[in-house]
């Protein structure tokens, strides 16, 4: 994170702070999606969905924060569940479950910190 973004007020903190806030729930849906992917085959579709709109998301909303890594994560995570990805062999779903973990353990990074 880029910890050079400062407002002569504190705004540009507060704000980082409430998106900081956020983390744990996002962190709460990237594992249930991973647990309906490695523990539910007829929920991978609805996962994979879920994963690339949360991903999206977030490839949006971390650079604007200073998060860079979580936006590199998220983009690479989007990348492999875009709609138009096949996900029909069990090496793209092992992608997608290392790329989730990753960016679990990211938002982890920031909880715990």
């Amino acid at each position: 994170m880029d910890t050079n973004l400062k407002s002569q007020d504190g705004t540009l903190e507060h704000i980082i702070t409430a998106y900081r806030q956020s983390f744990p729930e996002k962190q709460r849906v990237l594992q249930t999606q991973l647990e309906a992917i490695e523990h539910s085959p007829k929920d991978v579709e609805s996962a994979l969905q879920a994963l690339y709109t949360l991903s999206h998301r977030l490839c949006g909303s971390a650079p604007m924060y200073g998060f860079d890594d979580l936006y590199h994560a998220a983009r690479a995570l989007e990348t492999l569940t875009h709609p138009t990805q096949q996900h029909t062999t069990s090496e793209d779903l092992t992608l997608v479950r290392q790329s989730t973990k990753q960016l679990i353990d990211i938002f982890a990074k920031y909880i715990d910190a």
